[in-house]
């Protein structure tokens, strides 16, 4: 017979597990999605580049932000987008240096997709940070089921 604190630990890492397995299936559902996308590439024009503060929980952060227009069969779209995944930086050196490599009338590369050209960005790629989460998540899934096997067999 299992005692109440051994249930309740088992139940507990049984819960982890399944929140870290669900982060894991986005994280993975995220990096193949960004990758099935058919994205097209046009010309556009950097029109603003500035470095917006943002101060939450975790404290100040500097993120850059960069306004650019584009052009699909005579449609002319303009759009703010931040930097790669939306990373802000604690150092605002960082932030104004990605910043400045936007300079208003610089020329780049925008992709967009055929069922919705007004959604244009200058990454296509999966950042780091969607990686990192599910790698994490798959370690802490192991590492909960390895607990829950090890206290299984002490309590049995």
């Amino acid at each position: 017979m299992r005692s109440p604190l051994t249930l309740l630990i088992q139940a507990l890492l049984v819960i982890c597990m399944l929140f870290f397995v669900t982060l894991f299936y986005a994280s993975l559902k995220t990096i193949c999605e960004r990758r099935a996308v058919d994205w097209r590439q046009v010309p556009g024009v950097v029109v603003a580049s500035q470095v917006i503060s943002r101060q939450d929980r975790r404290g100040a952060g500097y993120c850059p932000q960069i306004v650019f227009t584009y052009e699909i069969e005579r449609q002319r779209y303009e759009k703010i987008s931040a930097h790669r995944d939306g990373k802000c930086f604690k150092d605002a050196g960082r932030a104004e240096q990605i910043s400045s490599l936007y300079q208003p009338g610089r020329e780049v590369t925008v992709f967009y997709t055929t069922e919705n050209p007004g959604r244009g960005v200058l990454y296509t790629g999966v950042g780091r940070v969607t990686y990192f989460g599910a790698a994490l998540s798959l370690i802490v899934c192991l590492c909960c089921g390895l607990l829950f096997k090890l206290i299984w067999r002490k309590s049995g």
